[in-house]
């Protein structure tokens, strides 16, 4: 009886789920204040060295669709609804700008 040897295999990670999930984090650490809501502009993001091998020659265009990714996401959240707009009006609030803290 032979003994076999199990490598395990680690699934390869799309690109576009490394982009969602800077989104998602840009999303989930937006900072309140009280006339604004600020946007985190610095993004680290840690690859397994298999991944950033694999990678590696394409981080220019992963970076610039990352940007556009979330230059859209600020873009729809920056958007209120007829109805925010509507009750905003009602309650005499102001609306809370959304920007990007520390520029693009």
């Amino acid at each position: 009886m032979g003994h076999q040897s199990s490598i395990a295999v680690t699934p390869r990670l799309p690109a576009r789920d490394i982009i969602h999930a800077v989104v998602r984090n840009m999303r989930e650490n937006l900072e309140e204040l009280p006339y604004s809501r600020l946007a985190p502009s610095h993004y680290i993001v840690y690859l397994h060295p298999n991944e950033f091998s694999r990678l590696e020659a394409v981080v220019s265009i992963l970076e610039e669709q990352t940007f556009r990714a979330l230059s859209d996401e600020l873009d729809r959240l920056g958007r209120r609804s007829l109805w925010r707009r509507s009750a905003d009006r009602v309650i005499g609030a102001s609306p809370r700008e959304l920007e990007k803290a520390g520029g693009e």
